[in-house]
């Protein structure tokens, strides 16, 4: 890519969770999830830092979200769970929000990292 066209402009935005930004949960497994949450939050900033110093016009962002209504969710808290849950949570569009933010700032600024939290649902540690 550098060899091509050193002032090539763009955007990498990755997903990652609100574990990545708290600490590790008093809940049973919960620890790997979140290890490798601090992994990718570890790896995007390194990546960022990297393109930095490369002079790099090509920006890089997070998105942290607190809980969101997916299948993963569905499938961590089970379906009985799941029902009373899903209205709190935020939905995939909330997210999608977040991202059509982070693009249409101006090219000079970067937003690092976006930690979304939804204020109906109750901190879970």
């Amino acid at each position: 890519m550098r060899e091509k066209d050193p002032n090539l402009e763009g955007y990498v935005i990755t997903l990652n969770s609100f574990a990545s930004q708290r600490d590790v949960p008093p809940v049973k497994s919960m620890h790997f999830y979140t290890a490798s949450k601090y992994a990718v939050k570890a790896i995007v900033q390194g990546l960022r830092t990297e393109l930095k110093e490369l002079g790099s016009p090509i920006r890089i962002s997070q998105i942290n979200p607190q809980r969101v209504a997916t299948p993963m969710s569905l499938e961590a808290l089970g379906e009985e769970a799941y029902k009373h849950v899903a209205p709190l949570v935020m939905q995939p569009e909330d997210i999608a929000d977040a991202v059509v933010y982070i693009l249409s700032t101006p090219t000079f600024m970067q937003v690092n990292d976006l930690t979304i939290a939804n204020m109906k649902e109750p901190p879970r540690w």
